[in-house]
Order: structure tokens, then sequence, then C-alpha cells
């Protein structure tokens, strides 16, 4: 477990702070507070995971996209 500032583990994801506490209050990521030290800390580690889970969803960052094929079409009304 690598614990830091909850800026810190903002910046290192290019979110704002408030993703962050927003994802701690809503119990996607646990925060901690050393003693006698202002502010919350978290896991870096478990930041990167939630993050990289909310932006590919299940799917991760290694999905890929393939083109429909050939013979594809859409019919009826989900035609643009």
């Amino acid at each position: 477990m690598h614990l830091v500032a909850i800026d810190h583990a903002a910046e290192d994801r290019s979110v704002t702070s408030q993703t962050i506490r927003n994802y701690i209050r809503r119990g996607q990521l646990k925060a901690y507070r050393a003693a006698g030290q202002r502010g919350h800390l978290v896991d870096i580690d478990e930041v990167r995971r939630v993050v990289t889970a909310s932006r590919y969803g299940t799917f991760g960052p290694q999905a890929v996209v393939l083109p429909a094929p050939s013979n594809f079409s859409i019919t009826g009304s989900d035609r643009a």
C-alpha cells in the first residue's frame, strides 16, 4: 500500500481532487488519516484501479473496438 495525498492522486490520474473525494463518499475508495496531519490519504494503486474502471468499465483500457462487419445494417427506428 502506497498512501498519497488526495491532490497527488488526482494529479496522477488527471482528474480533480473533487472526483477522488466523490469516490470516497460513494464508498468506491477508502481514505486514511495520518496522526497529526491535515487531510486524507488514499492508496495510489487503488485510485488507479477505481479511475481506470470508471473510465473504461469492465473491459479495461486494453479493450479493442472493432469495426462493424460489412453486412451489418441498422433497420427500422434505429436508423439515424
